[in-house]
């Protein structure tokens, strides 16, 4: 979905995830990193903040990956706000679609076929629409 998602002009997807104690830590982050670079998107995962009281315990830990896969905010594994300033990759992104869009003109991903029907189950922001020439 994610790479459907990227080739159609989306700079950012939002996961939400609840994650336990046993998979957090092993899987939480790498997941948002291998998203983030195999599609040059931003990543955020969101996560419920851990609450030992609850019949089920969150990981905690909402995140935001860049395209290169740094994180650039990250919460604890309590209650909290995150931000980050999603203009730094804009370019390479515009310009990493550019070259996509020729590269997949016969593939059934293809941007510029308005034929292909995509329903993302997650949030998208996109960007200005490129004008496709055949």
């Amino acid at each position: 979905m994610a790479m459907v998602a990227a080739r159609r002009g989306s700079i950012a997807m939002i996961y939400p995830g609840a994650f336990n104690l046993t998979t957090g830590p092993l899987h939480w982050e790498l997941l948002a990193r291998a998203r983030a670079v195999d599609n040059q998107i931003y990543v955020a995962m969101c996560s419920p903040a851990r609450d030992m009281n609850a019949s089920y315990n969150a990981w905690g830990h909402s995140t935001i990956v860049d395209p290169n896969g740094e994180i650039i905010a990250k919460a604890g594994e309590g209650e909290e706000i995150i931000y980050a300033d999603l203009s730094k990759f804009r370019g390479i992104h515009l310009n990493l679609i550019l070259r996509t869009r020729e590269n997949a003109r016969s593939s059934k991903f293809n941007p510029c076929n308005n034929t292909t029907k995509v329903k993302p189950p997650f949030t998208m922001f996109l960007i200005p629409q490129i004008r496709c020439v055949r």
